[in-house]
């Protein structure tokens, strides 16, 4: 395989970080939860800096998770909590069509989910009464395709306290010309991104349509290439925020195309959107072809790429105001492509955007095949200058590793995506080839070659001093939580007599909740040995 390691990059990633040693806390598995010669390559993960652990995957068998029998219904999704030791506490099921797409643990501990579903799916609990959802409808039958998301909140103990539902509907506009004739799938709300900050609770999402949510509405657009005698539905993107309780939400930002498009325009459309919390409102991104028109609450921004130009938008938002932006013109610009911004971070005031984008090999031979790379840009993140731009192919064979699922700022400082392979072939038309169902995990920085043991994973999740991964495997997946384990005394540098206490071991090594036994406590610059019962 050959191996991809950002290293144009590297210097700028990992900056005052230290070689991390990492031990591995615990490991687990939930087996059987899909027929044998089954996999589901979906399974994002969650940590807290004190290394609990939320867990999520899919089940179509039912199963038993801390001594919870969960039971399907169809293809259902859990989610599930560990404690530092590995202990399962809990788990619930969303019983029904339903995908989990992003968990984030708030600071108060508890969690927030987020994911598509179609159809009734019960979103199950610890206590109290579940709460039931419906999906999209058509034509006054529920749909197959899962086009609709939701955001669901769960205390730390497993409770269900709320779940907003945002179900899309076709354009008015088009309805009425008696001349649109939509298929299931081409109306949809997708939910792609979640964070939590300061009891906030922020979300990307892509869609069509039109989406009405506690006081917001997700308008998108459309293309009339036949002059009235047919329609087709373009995508737009969105950031938009919602309070703690779910009760509400305003759009930060929007994307869509300038009004609908005519036969003359050509089509072009938002491809996909992500952000990153800043401590000054927020850094969103946009992947698109065509002039598009960028919308914050208190003005706009229109781009100026052609129809035939795919870019990346970046803008920062502070107070419903855009106060930068950057325009990055995709390397195959002028081809049909995916372009995908997966995961975004700052660090040290560098702004971080690792993504995925197609391109074609071979091209006009007979081995042309559409492949994938994976790509990161950085820049200032104050002011979006400066922006670098590195971009590989890791490949297997006719493997092609793409498709990043997760991604993470390690404890080391490292920045971590795990990656999902597969290929496609050249016939009459592009197909996707077999599904290689392998993963890695990439990084940009020094390398992660201290989770040799962790070799694949489709799910990661790091906060403090923990990291957790989640890899699928036949039948179910397994999970597992590592511990940077170079955080000693020489590291803490606060000089204070009323910091808090912070416990290590007789190594020197910091405990985040010490048991039974000999402990170093550190408070201040008292430094004293204790016995903990």
């Amino acid at each position: 395989m050959k191996k991809f390691l950002l290293t144009l990059l590297a210097a700028g990633a990992v900056a005052g970080a230290s070689a991390a040693s990492y031990e591995s806390a615990w490991s687990t598995s939930v087996a059987n939860a899909l027929e044998a010669g089954n996999s589901v390559f979906n399974a994002p993960v969650a940590v807290d800096a004190q290394g609990r652990t939320i867990v999520t995957g899919a089940f179509t068998e039912d199963i038993t998770i801390a001594g919870t029998t969960l039971s399907a219904v169809g293809t259902s999704a859990y989610i599930a909590s560990y404690d530092v030791t590995g202990a399962a506490q809990w788990a619930v099921a969303l019983s029904g069509s339903a995908t989990v797409a992003d968990v984030v643990v708030a600071a108060d501990g508890s969690i927030y989910v987020s994911g598509t579903f179609a159809d009734e799916v019960e979103f199950g609990t610890t206590a109290g009464d579940a709460i039931i959802k419906e999906g999209m409808k058509m034509d006054g039958a529920a749909t197959v395709k899962q086009n609709a998301s939701f955001i669901a909140h769960y205390d730390a103990t497993g409770r269900i306290l709320a779940v907003a539902d945002f179900v899309p509907q076709p354009l008015a506009a088009l309805t009425a010309t008696g001349m649109y004739f939509p298929e299931d799938g081409d109306v949809y709300f997708s939910i792609n991104h979640l964070a939590v900050v300061d009891g906030i609770v922020y979300a990307a999402a892509r869609y069509t349509g039109e989406t009405e949510f506690g006081g917001a509405s997700f308008k998108a657009t459309y293309n009339d290439p036949w002059g009235g005698a047919y329609f087709v539905d373009l995508a737009a993107a969105a950031v938009f925020t919602l309070p703690a309780d779910l009760s509400s939400a305003t759009t930060l930002v929007s994307a869509a195309t300038d009004g609908n498009l005519a036969v003359e325009e050509g089509q072009y459309s938002v491809l996909s959107g992500n952000f990153a919390v800043t401590s000054e409102g927020i850094t969103a991104v946009f992947s698109g072809n065509g002039p598009l028109v960028f919308t914050a609450a208190n003005g706009s921004y229109t781009s100026t790429s052609a129809a035939t130009e795919y870019a990346y938008q970046f803008l920062n938002i502070k107070d419903g105001v855009i106060t930068a932006n950057h325009a990055y013109k995709a390397p195959e610009a002028g081809m049909e492509t995916t372009y995908v911004p997966s995961f975004m971070t700052v660090k040290d005031g560098t702004l971080y955007t690792v993504g995925y984008q197609s391109y074609a090999e071979n091209y006009g031979t007979d081995d042309e095949r559409i492949t994938q790379q994976i790509f990161v840009y950085s820049g200032s993140a104050a002011d979006l200058s400066s922006f670098a731009y590195a971009a590989d192919e890791a490949k297997d064979g006719d493997v092609t590793y793409s498709a990043i699922k997760e991604g993470a700022v390690l404890p080391d400082g490292t920045i971590a995506v795990a990656t999902l392979g597969y290929y496609n072939v050249k016939g009459e038309d592009y197909t996707k080839g077999d599904f290689a169902g392998k993963s890695r995990i990439y990084t940009v920085g020094d390398g992660l070659t201290a989770f040799t043991t962790v070799p694949e994973g489709v799910g990661m999740a790091a906060a403090g001093e923990y990291a957790a991964f989640a890899t699928a495997v036949d039948g179910g997946f397994d999970y597992s939580l590592y511990r940077d384990t170079t955080a000693g005394i020489a590291d803490i540098t606060v000089d204070s007599a009323d910091a808090p206490a912070e416990y290590f071991n007789l190594q020197g090594i910091k405990i985040a909740r010490p048991t039974t036994g000999y402990y170093i406590v550190k408070k201040g610059t008292d430094v004293r040995t204790m016995y903990i019962k």
